[in-house]
């Protein structure tokens, strides 16, 4: 569970777990390639 802006948002467990995985996907192209790692399609999405 999570507020922003005054609003409750719930995430379904599922949600949860590609989201973890995509910042995962995210952390490891930023730490292989710090330079070009913006134009990665995972990094591009989780922005």
């Amino acid at each position: 569970m999570t507020q922003a802006h005054g609003w409750t948002l719930l995430f379904h467990s599922c949600v949860i777990d590609q989201l973890r995985t995509l910042n995962a996907a995210c952390d490891r192209a930023r730490r292989s390639d710090p330079l070009t790692a913006e134009s990665n399609a995972n990094v591009k999405l989780f922005r």
